[in-house]
């Protein structure tokens, strides 16, 4: 968590949040709200990044759908066509259909979602509420960097 702390642009921070649930699950992406997308530019597999690119229309029931629109951490099992047409195309099917689905949330909003799934590993215990705990603590200091950014130009702009 005190790395989080020290970043203040929103790709170092999901980096920070993908190395993580990679490290403790296997595989990690945040899709990233762009106009009417979610937008994904690389995958954690165990803490390494590696270059990805997926797109997915911003309409749609899958869990990363209820996700972006509740607000709401998914951890269970799904077999949504989504995940196989789109996702596991790119970066194949995980060993084990348990996924977990987390929202970044900043001012509000839901501004990303992370996906993490075990990739080629077995089920282990996850504490889906400490990863809850980080991406939430990471959308905070996310909207305190903002803050920081609007303060900081207000100052330039009186003096």
């Amino acid at each position: 968590m005190d790395e989080i702390a020290t970043k203040k642009e929103l790709a170092d921070i999901t980096l920070l949040i993908d190395r993580y649930i990679s490290s403790v699950m296997g595989r990690a992406v945040t899709f990233v709200h762009r106009r009417a997308e979610l937008v994904c530019d690389s995958i954690s597999r165990s803490a390494a990044a590696q270059p990805l690119n997926i797109t997915i229309p911003l309409e749609g029931d899958s869990p990363l759908h209820t996700t972006m629109s509740s607000g709401n951490t998914f951890f269970q099992e799904s077999e949504h066509p989504l995940l196989s047409d789109i996702i596991y195309s790119q970066i194949g099917a995980p060993a084990d259909r348990l996924l977990s689905i987390t929202p970044f949330k900043c001012l509000g909003r839901v501004l990303a979602v992370t996906y993490g799934d075990f990739g080629s590993r077995h089920r282990a215990g996850v504490d889906i509420h400490l990863i809850a705990i980080l991406v939430r603590h990471a959308g905070i200091v996310y909207e305190n960097a903002l803050y920081r950014k609007k303060f900081e130009k207000m100052l330039q702009t009186q003096y």
